[in-house]
């Protein structure tokens, strides 16, 4: 998966990916959720593959009333392929295309 952005906020357990699937011929834009306990694994590897980047200097926070904050890293521009195996090591995982 190419990832182009990383959502989560501060009352929610999960983490969202949005980006490309390239899955044998096929390409499709996907949204992936994963908990959010998974985004230390994420962050490190895209920190890894990108180390002449900061990922951590590409987060945007945006406050909501009722002290909820959304948080964004946009990931264009950057190595930001990963496999979802990495994410998914010791679940499996489903994508729904409807």
């Amino acid at each position: 998966m190419t990832i182009s952005s990383i959502k989560f906020n501060n009352f929610s357990n999960t983490v969202k990916l949005e980006g490309t699937v390239l899955q044998d011929n096929l390409c499709f834009d996907s949204t992936v959720k994963t908990d959010i306990s998974m985004i230390n694994i994420l962050m490190n590897h895209l920190q890894r593959i990108n180390p002449d980047n900061l990922i951590m200097d590409r987060l945007q926070s945006e406050e909501l009333p009722d002290d909820e904050i959304h948080y964004t890293i946009d990931l264009e521009g950057l190595n930001n392929s990963i496999a979802l195996a990495v994410l998914f090591a010791d679940d499996q995982y489903k994508q729904i295309r409807a």
